[in-house]
């Protein structure tokens, strides 16, 4: 079963997510598989469940996919492994791009919302990251329902309890995470509006629940959310924004459409 589908913002590609574990980048021109990661076929070690989303980034250079396996993983465009965030306590169903590129977020059946952004030296360039070229990054949270954690990339009895891996000790990275609370059921879908300043997630609470990305940090994580829209007793299953940003749409299970103004 295909889970998910993008293209890439040149067009020339695409990505897609599977449930036999595998993300799939696609050369759209020649209509055929650029390379596979993970799954059966895979060039290289990937998820170990079913992918339920990849999203590309905003420059085209990144992939971000999500899993039953609870974890997200990073991969280049190119096709190599780079990173692998370990948080979430449950399947994470969804997940998307902030903006800028740099931080990545994430929606899971634990109810929670999570932004996770790396970081070297402070500075978030990813140029100057030291991955690739056979490093892969490995970042593991333990106590998951925080409200903002750090993994400094150093090597833990917890972490390998964990992940059952030995990382390379790169001291100078950093991944950072913020954990939004709000929710009483699973979250299914996000949606980052066009100006990039509010994120809506659908859960299967029944609510879709809008959120303010720049409140998404240590301090003023508490506040992001902003409000809640209660679609009744059946579960919200997606959510969009209009391209002019005042409006938004949720899907629910009770097979109608609605659509709401931007508060």
């Amino acid at each position: 079963t295909i889970r998910s589908c993008e293209f890439a913002s040149d067009s020339k590609h695409a990505v897609s997510a599977s449930g036999d574990s595998s993300v799939i980048i696609w050369d759209v021109q020649q209509r055929k598989p650029k390379t596979i990661l993970g799954g059966k076929h895979g060039d290289c070690q990937g998820h170990t469940h079913i992918v339920t989303q990849a999203s590309i980034s905003p420059d085209g250079r990144y992939i971000a996919s999500v899993s039953y396996d609870k974890t997200v993983r990073i991969w280049s465009m190119e096709g190599e492994a780079l990173a692998v965030l370990a948080g979430h306590s449950q399947i994470i169903n969804c997940c998307l791009w902030t903006k800028d590129g740099y931080g990545i977020l994430t929606g899971s059946t634990d109810r929670t919302l999570r932004l996770w952004r790396l970081v070297r030296e402070g500075r978030e360039d990813w140029a100057s990251f030291e991955w690739g070229g056979g490093t892969m990054l490995h970042f593991a949270f333990a106590n998951c329902q925080a409200s903002h954690l750090e993994d400094e990339h150093q090597d833990t009895a917890e972490f390998t309890r964990m992940t059952a891996v030995h990382r390379r000790h790169l001291p100078q990275m950093a991944c950072k995470m913020v954990c939004m609370h709000g929710h009483h059921g699973s979250l299914l879908a996000l949606a980052l509006s066009p100006d990039g300043r509010r994120v809506l997630s659908a859960s299967a609470d029944g609510s879709a629940r809008s959120w303010d990305t720049e409140r998404m940090t240590e301090i003023d994580s508490y506040r992001a959310l902003q409000y809640t829209v209660d679609r009744g007793y059946k579960s919200v299953i997606s959510v969009a924004f209009c391209p002019d940003n005042a409006y938004f749409a949720t899907g629910s299970e009770d097979c109608t459409v609605a659509v709401h103004k931007v508060s």
